[in-house]
């Protein structure tokens, strides 16, 4: 089958679409539309070796007021929604991610198409709307999530979530990361080691605890962190970064050097605020990529994913949000850091066995073939 792939988020460091790409490409023609600030281009980029053919349209670039987004944001739908009809006769299925790109799909495409909608977010929960207005979003998400031809979600608990929407057809497929075995490295656990490296990479946004992490460091001399990301909280973390010399701010970064990032680290963070209903049924990348590496992490009660983590015992859930909450969780850690070699190999055969990409690529061609199940049937 002949697939578009469609996401507003910056295509070379959203590692779900890639890894999507990748698995979907090894029986599938793929092609992924996404935004560009330059120009309108097609390129080839690497991801695992694996060459994805991307198709940029361009956008205002430089936008900074909350109009300027609306309006860059209204510039990509329109425009998807024209390439969607001007070029109907190339492709089989529109892989859509997020509510963002599932809605414009369904009405540019025609009776012919499959619309896939991957929910990485449940956009509905994703921030504190007043009542009315989540009451509208959340008609509308349910509308979009009955009337596509599959859905796709990141947690079995994501079902709960988007109640009463009832795909036709339903799969879950966890954001865990691709790595494979040879690529991963033990812990370093020197008994002699005097700092303690922590990586914090994803976005720069509030509700996800970076000032109190950036407070914590500041004041542990024991403490070095290093961030990667974008977002409205990136002039705090460079203000942070002049004042420390222990924290450094990596900017945005490709998905391939997020995994490096992460292994030369000793403690992983996964900080959500189950404040936002999102939070509580997520399913963090950071998670499953400490699962993987078998890296201590730091999560927070009641967010997705976090029961996991408690029930095994495989790093510190706080039950706050607040600075000292953190720091106790951090202290912990270090504290026991004599487990982090047994634990380590504990999480990699657990990975293995629930979570590993291996698995999820397999749901996804499952989901697929059953597209094409119904064309032979037809």
């Amino acid at each position: 089958m002949r697939i578009v792939m469609i996401d507003d988020n910056d295509i070379v460091s959203d590692s779900r679409i890639l890894k999507e790409a990748v698995s979907l490409q090894t029986r599938h023609e793929v092609l992924i539309l996404g935004m560009a600030s330059d120009k309108c281009q097609t390129k080839i980029i690497r991801y695992r070796g694996t060459k994805l053919r991307v198709n940029y349209i361009a956008l205002m670039p430089n936008v900074t007021t909350k109009f300027e987004r609306f309006l860059r944001y209204m510039i990509f739908q329109f425009r998807v929604g024209r390439w969607l009809r001007k070029h109907k006769g190339e492709y089989d299925v529109v892989h859509a991610s997020h509510l963002s790109t599932a809605w414009i799909s369904e009405f540019s495409v025609s009776k012919q198409h499959k619309v896939v909608f991957d929910v990485p977010d449940y956009f509905t929960d994703s921030r504190r709307f007043m009542t009315p207005i989540k009451f509208a979003i959340k008609k509308v998400e349910t509308f979009f999530l009955n009337h596509a031809d599959a859905v796709i979600i990141t947690s079995e608990e994501r079902v709960t979530q988007i109640n009463p929407a009832k795909p036709r057809l339903l799969a879950v497929v966890f954001n865990s990361p691709d790595v494979p075995k040879t690529s991963r490295v033990a812990v370093n656990q020197k008994s002699d080691k005097t700092k303690i490296k922590l990586a914090y990479i994803g976005g720069l946004t509030p509700f996800r605890m970076l000032p109190e992490l950036l407070k914590v460091v500041e004041k542990d001399e024991r403490l070095t962190l290093e961030i990667a990301g974008s977002g409205i909280l990136e002039q705090q973390v460079k203000l942070f970064e002049r004042n420390c010399d222990r924290i450094h701010f990596l900017g945005q970064v490709p998905y391939e050097q997020v995994l490096s990032i992460e292994q030369q680290a000793d403690i992983l963070t996964a900080l959500y605020d189950p404040a936002i209903a999102n939070h509580r049924y997520a399913s963090p990348n950071k998670f499953f990529e400490a699962m993987a590496l078998g890296k201590p992490v730091v999560m927070v009660l009641g967010t997705g994913m976090a029961t996991n983590l408690s029930d095994n015992g495989y790093g510190a859930v706080i039950s706050g949000t607040g600075q000292i909450d953190l720091a106790n969780g951090i202290n912990l850690l270090i504290d026991n850091r004599e487990c982090w070699p047994r634990n380590a190999v504990r999480m990699q055969c657990d990975f293995e066995k629930k979570f590993s990409w291996r698995i999820m690529e397999k749901r996804i061609l499952a989901l697929y073939d059953t597209f094409e199940d119904d064309t032979i049937e037809d």
